[in-house]
């Protein structure tokens, strides 16, 4: 419990306020992308059709591609969420964890 969280630098609250934007997964077809495709889907989003997926081979790409600005928000595991958030801080990057997927 407490692994996986949606991080982010942008005004993320909820699954709708990932409407439109670009996400990143990592590990295509594995658990973390159909926990996040369940939950959203039980939370009114349609993923093929709400947002971007952008899938990456694993967190450590997710985390790089979101420091960088290519992604929106992305779904992370512990400890790459915090090590996110603390190499954000480095670069000026408010990042953050946005939604708790286990409170979802």
């Amino acid at each position: 419990m407490g692994v996986l969280n949606i991080w982010s630098a942008q005004n993320i609250q909820s699954f709708d306020d990932l409407r439109n934007k670009t996400l990143l997964i990592a590990f295509r077809g594995g658990l973390p992308s159909q926990l996040f495709f369940y939950l959203a889907k039980e939370n009114g989003l349609n993923p093929e059709k709400d947002l971007k997926i952008q899938y990456t081979t694993d967190f450590a790409q997710a985390v790089q591609l979101l420091l960088a600005g290519c992604g929106d928000a992305a779904l992370l595991a512990e400890p790459a969420g915090t090590g996110a958030e603390l190499r954000g801080q480095q670069e000026g990057l408010d990042i953050k964890l946005v939604i708790n997927l286990q409170q979802e």
